[in-house]
């Protein structure tokens, strides 16, 4: 029985778990340095272009920042979603 492989070591990771805290930790600074009343689009326009810089998807970056994937990745400083 083989078990899957997960994270980085799998063949079809576009990341590395370095990866996965900087885009974390990008999306945490520019929240929480922006006025909290800002409408969603500047998280929709803030998620959008970090999954353009990483070529990953939209959902990719949601599913990371929002701890549906890479659950077990947790940044030292900044990580308020534990």
């Amino acid at each position: 029985m083989s078990l899957s492989k997960r994270g980085e070591k799998s063949p079809q990771s576009k990341l590395t778990e370095e990866k996965v805290k900087q885009i974390r930790n990008i999306y945490n600074e520019k929240i929480f340095n922006t006025v909290k009343h800002s409408k969603s689009n500047s998280k929709s326009h803030l998620i959008r272009s970090i999954a353009k810089d990483f070529n990953i998807s939209t959902r990719t970056v949601r599913d990371i920042i929002h701890y549906r994937s890479w659950k077990c990745i947790y940044n030292s400083i900044g990580d308020n979603n534990l």
